[in-house]
C-alpha cells in the first residue's frame, strides 16, 4: 500500500506543470500515447484517399463506357411528319430520292431565324456530322462552293452544292444542298439520282432549298431573306416535291 502510494506522488510530481488533471492521467495524455490509437489514426488518414481513387477510377470507366457505346446507338426512327409524303425505302412516292435519312425539321420554310436576322429559304432537316448526301435526281452540278458564309455556322464559311434537275413535265428546277463538308462534285458535273455530293458539316442539319427555272440569279446560294413577303423565288421543297415526279433517266 505504501508503495502504491509513492508512485502516485511522483507520478503527481512529474505531471505537476500540467494542472487540472490527476496526475497519472496527464502523465498518459501527453507522454505515452496508446500505440493502437496510432494506428486507427493513420487508417482513417489513408481511407478517405483509398475511397477517392476508387470513386475517381468509377466516374472515369462510366464515362468512357457512354462514350464508346453511345456514339454506337442506333439511328432514331426517321421522323417524317411533316413531310407531307412518307419515306418508303429512301424514295418518296414520287420517286425523288431523299438527300439524307429525314428524321425531324429543324427549320422550316419561311421559318424566322433571329440569329441570322431573317426568314428561311429552305427548309433544314437534321442529321449527324460526317452523314452523306445524296443527289435527288439525276441533274448539272451549277455550283460547287467550300467558302460560303454562314453555311459553316453563324459567320464561319462552309460549303455548298447547286443542281440543275427537272421534273416528269419538263420543268427545271435548282436543289440546293447546304452545310456541306468533303464535296466530290464540281461545277459542270452530271450526277445520278442518289449519288453522295458530300457530307453534313459540324452544323449538324441539312439547308435544303428549291428554286423553279433554269437560270442563276445573283445570289443561288442565298438562305434567307428579310422580308417574309419576298422569298426571292424559292418555294417549299416538300410541297413542289410532293407535287411533281423527278424527269425518267
Amino acid at each position: 500500500m505504501k508503495a502504491a502510494l509513492l508512485n502516485n506522488n511522483r507520478l503527481g510530481k512529474n505531471a505537476g506543470n500540467r494542472p487540472g488533471l490527476p496526475g497519472g492521467v496527464a502523465l498518459e495524455l501527453f507522454t505515452r500515447p496508446n500505440e493502437n490509437n496510432r494506428g486507427m489514426s493513420r487508417t482513417g488518414r489513408v481511407k478517405p484517399v483509398i475511397t477517392s481513387i476508387i470513386g475517381a477510377a468509377l466516374v472515369f470507366i462510366s464515362l468512357a463506357v457512354v462514350y464508346r457505346y453511345g456514339l454506337e446507338q442506333p439511328a432514331p426512327k426517321p421522323d417524317t411528319t411533316n413531310l407531307g409524303f412518307e419515306q418508303t425505302g429512301g424514295s418518296s412516292p414520287n420517286s425523288w430520292i431523299y438527300p439524307v435519312p429525314f428524321r425531324d425539321q429543324q427549320l422550316g420554310f419561311l421559318g424566322l431565324n433571329s440569329e441570322f436576322g431573317g426568314y428561311h429559304l429552305a427548309v433544314d432537316f437534321n442529321c449527324r456530322p460526317g452523314e452523306p448526301v445524296r443527289a435527288l435526281a439525276g441533274g448539272k452540278v451549277l455550283v460547287s462552293r467550300t467558302d460560303l458564309s454562314g453555311y459553316g455556322g453563324l459567320n464561319k464559311p462552309g460549303g455548298a452544292v447547286l443542281i440543275l434537275h427537272r421534273t416528269s413535265e419538263g420543268g427545271w428546277f435548282k436543289a440546293l444542298y447546304g452545310h456541306l463538308d468533303q464535296i466530290r462534285v464540281e461545277a459542270g458535273d452530271l450526277v445520278a439520282p442518289g449519288q453522295v455530293l458530300g457530307a453534313i458539316n459540324q452544323v449538324s442539319h441539312l439547308h435544303f432549298g428549291i428554286h423553279p427555272g433554269e437560270s442563276l440569279s445573283a445570289y443561288p446560294c442565298l438562305g434567307y431573306t428579310r422580308s417574309r413577303e419576298n422569298p426571292r423565288g424559292w418555294v417549299d421543297p416538300v410541297e413542289f416535291l410532293g407535287s411533281h415526279s423527278p424527269e425518267a433517266q
